[in-house]
């Protein structure tokens, strides 16, 4: 498989994406998280949001393109970005509920 010149540089892009959420699975039992660590994660999230996005658009730009009036097609694109879109949110309500839980007080029954 060779690689065009975009094609590598976003392969380079995602792996960067993966090393600025290393600090997720680094500290997971200590408790507590350095400031750093915790500005490299929000910017390998929006890294892999901007991904994600450049993606979608590109699929949709070569939809408008095409000439086709496939709305099949076009209405699947729609379907996975909201469907990645809710998984992302849920992802982050699970993990504030988890952390949330984890500081509050328990309360005698």
């Amino acid at each position: 498989m060779r690689l065009r010149g975009s094609n590598a540089v976003e392969w380079i892009l995602w792996g960067a994406v993966l090393v600025l959420l290393s600090p997720l699975v680094i500290y997971v039992d200590a408790g507590e998280m350095p400031l750093a660590a915790l500005f490299g994660i929000a910017g390998g999230i929006a890294l892999g949001l901007a991904l994600a996005g450049r993606r979608l658009h590109a699929a949709l730009l070569r939809d408008a393109l095409s000439g086709r009036d496939d709305r099949a097609r076009f209405l699947m694109t729609v379907g996975m970005a909201l469907l990645v879109l809710f998984l992302v949110l849920l992802g982050g309500v699970i993990a504030l509920t988890l952390l949330l839980r984890s500081f509050s007080p328990r309360t005698p029954i």
